[in-house]
């Protein structure tokens, strides 16, 4: 009797383990066919899977991971494990789970247990060195796409994690400086320190990379509604000598007339209002901001036209300053092509 008992407790057992193996086994599965270009139903074949199979698996990969970094002269165990896959996947998964802002009124959904689960392995490749530039990129997108949504607490927290990876990351830094310049303008909880916060990421951005244009002229802003409209100009002339794309050019240009402004010059703000109407004809802000200035400056009559020129303009108008802190953000599905290409073997 005693022997049926524990053959009994056997069989239980050696079925609760063939459990626990083939939980990883049907999670590797979906790792594979996603890895092999099988994108949708891999997706599908995750979202009901339980979370204890996942994690065994994810569990195995940090071990792995963790033991390659303390041996660095062991063979790679994880060469063609598909780790890569593994971060895009959860990211699909999330997407699906929690899709991107619509423009609706409702509050965007932001990243759930998938999307945390994402940059655990983006830790994972930023410790491997054939697989840290996709992690650092990795890192950028996701931060982006938490800014696009308006997920900024997420925002912020996933451009920190990425950047005790990846100090000084220039990307990451912008994405960082811009979620709080976003956050101050949406009125969020102590604008000062918020603003206060982009200028120290910003200005290591212009320190790290002084060529990028998009970096002073969110720098320039940001001095400019902190009130140090000194530093604000020097900043916005530079980011004019920098030159660059048109949309960076005309922001520069009409944050600087705003500046001179400011400041009691108006003819100065004149001045860089049409500049910036020389760029983009017949924007809003600056056909706004010029007609403002003639008017300090006494010419009424100038700036009547100037408003009733763009009253009758038929041309649609575009204005750059309509998407400016979602500038650096409107390319994140092209980045996370890009890593779902990469990550296919």
């Amino acid at each position: 009797m005693m022997r049926l008992v524990w053959v009994a407790v056997l069989a239980l057992a050696s079925a609760r383990a063939a459990q626990v193996d083939d939980g990883p086994a049907r999670y590797l599965g979906a790792l594979r066919a996603y890895a092999s270009g099988e994108r949708e139903a891999a997706v599908a074949r995750v979202g009901p899977l339980a979370w204890e199979e996942m994690d065994a698996a994810f569990g195995r990969f940090r071990s792995e991971v963790n033991r390659a970094g303390r041996c660095r002269t062991c063979p790679d165990t994880l060469a063609n494990e598909p780790i890569r896959a593994a971060a895009m996947l959860h990211l699909d998964r999330d997407l699906v789970e929690n899709p991107p802002h619509q423009d609706v009124e409702q509050p965007p959904p932001c990243g759930g247990r998938h999307a945390r689960r994402a940059l655990e392995y983006a830790e994972l490749l930023a410790l491997r060195e054939r697989t840290r530039e996709f992690a650092r990129r990795f890192y950028v997108a996701m931060t982006w796409r938490a800014e696009w949504d308006a997920c900024l607490f997420q925002a912020v927290g996933w451009a920190r994690t990425g950047l005790v990876a990846f100090p000084d990351d220039p990307d990451l830094l912008l994405a960082l400086g811009v979620t709080h310049e976003k956050a101050a303008r949406l009125g969020g909880k102590d604008p000062g320190r918020l603003l206060r916060e982009a200028r120290r990421h910003l200005a290591r951005v212009v320190a790290v990379d002084p060529g990028r244009l998009s970096a002073r002229v969110h720098l320039g802003r940001v001095l400019w509604r902190l009130g140090q409209l000194d530093e604000a100009r020097r900043t916005l002339e530079a980011a004019v000598e920098v030159g660059g794309g048109g949309e960076g050019l005309y922001l520069a240009h009409v944050f600087l007339g705003h500046v001179h402004g400011r400041a009691g010059r108006p003819a100065a703000a004149a001045d860089a209002f049409r500049r910036a109407l020389a760029i983009a004809a017949d924007g809003p802000v600056a056909t706004i901001g010029l007609a403002h200035a003639l008017r300090q400056q006494g010419d009424l009559d100038g700036a009547a036209r100037i408003v009733d020129r763009a009253l009758g303009s038929e041309t649609a108008r575009f204005d750059p300053y309509r998407d400016y802190n979602a500038d650096n953000a409107r390319d994140v599905a092209r980045l996370f092509d890009a890593l779902r290409e990469e990550a296919r073997q």
